[in-house]
């Protein structure tokens, strides 16, 4: 009986992720884009080709993208149902009592169906951090990360001292904000909202938020 296929799409530079299947648990490291492909007895439901690299490992196939300056294509001869994680680039930190970068969003399917033809991928970069005490105190927000329909929001771009109690900006997770500033609100289903800053004392900023949890809020404490 064959199995369906998953495909796991990311951008997390140097992270580590563990999968876990019926057979059993497997860790990628540093990818920015992971595709796997449940296999049976070495011959893929799903068969197709893309990535920087393909690897063959017990049955699974893996296709792994992790070029976020171009676009990329996931070229499917043999369709069926996969599995999807699809995560953005994440915000970047605000300056001077700034809010913490939202993370990039996340989508996950737990059946996505592919067809013949060309998928685009394209891998979204995280964002800049705000350039130290300048008119523009804002961190950069993270881009977009999309596996065909799919499209995972970038992280919102942390809150910085100008405008003071600016709020993060909002994004698949919001940004933390700065000076009392909000946290910047999530995209649907996809993240959590950034923290709320504090108003007073050493002002600290609100974190960004992620995939499980809204950012912390700022505190008065050093």
């Amino acid at each position: 009986m064959m199995e369906k296929c998953r495909i796991f799409v990311t951008n997390i530079a140097g992270w580590t992720l563990t999968v876990m299947t019926s057979k059993r648990w497997l860790s990628g490291i540093g990818a920015a884009v992971l595709l796997m492909m449940l296999a049976q007895n070495a011959t893929a439901v799903v068969i197709a080709t893309g990535g920087n690299a393909t690897n063959d490992i017990s049955g699974y196939r893996f296709h792994f993208f992790t070029n976020s300056a171009t676009a990329s294509n996931f070229v499917v001869t043999t369709g069926g149902n996969v599995e999807v994680l699809v995560v953005a680039g994440g915000g970047g930190g605000g300056c001077a009592y700034g809010g913490g970068g939202g993370g990039g969003g996340l989508i996950y399917s737990n059946i996505y169906p592919v067809s013949v033809g060309t998928i685009s991928v394209t891998v979204g970069a995280g964002g800049a951090g705000a350039p130290a005490q300048s008119s523009a105190n804002v961190g950069s927000s993270g881009s977009n990360s999309v596996f065909s329909t799919l499209t995972a929001v970038g992280g919102g771009g942390g809150a910085g001292y100008l405008p003071a109690n600016g709020p993060g900006a909002a994004g698949g997770s919001g940004g933390g904000g700065t000076y009392g500033g909000v946290g910047g609100a999530p995209t649907s289903g996809q993240g959590s909202t950034g923290g709320t800053a504090c108003a007073s004392a050493n002002y600290g900023g609100g974190g960004g938020g992620g995939a499980g949890a809204a950012g912390g809020n700022g505190t008065t404490s050093a």
